[in-house]
């Protein structure tokens, strides 16, 4: 399988941004890059494709009928963390979430 996420680029990643540098994770690798000026990004390579471990979950899944390591809920809330500090970015302002009625509150 071969996802597309925007023209030009492949597969599947998350990159997460902070004030201390870059984390770009993929099912295969981690990269770290420091914010300082010409940083040199350090890999951690993964002792195998962690693509296995989700279809291997998912198809013991399939046949005990439990529930997988990261159900509906735990991806609904997961989604929702970045949707939250996308709104924050666009915004430019913190957000008062209430968790229990997944409602941003005024300030």
């Amino acid at each position: 399988m071969e996802a597309t996420l925007a023209p030009g680029i492949r597969g599947a990643a998350i990159e997460f941004c902070g004030t201390e540098g870059k984390l770009y994770i993929t099912r295969s690798e981690f990269i770290f890059t420091a914010a300082e000026r010409n940083a040199v990004p350090v890999t951690v390579k993964s002792p195998r494709d962690q693509t296995i471990d989700h279809v291997e979950n998912f198809l013991e899944c399939c046949r005990t009928r439990k529930l997988p390591n990261g159900d509906v809920y735990i991806g609904h809330r997961s989604a929702a963390a970045s949707h939250l500090g996308n709104i924050a970015y666009v915004q430019k302002r913190r957000l008062n979430y209430n968790p229990d009625r997944e409602e941003i509150l005024p300030l």
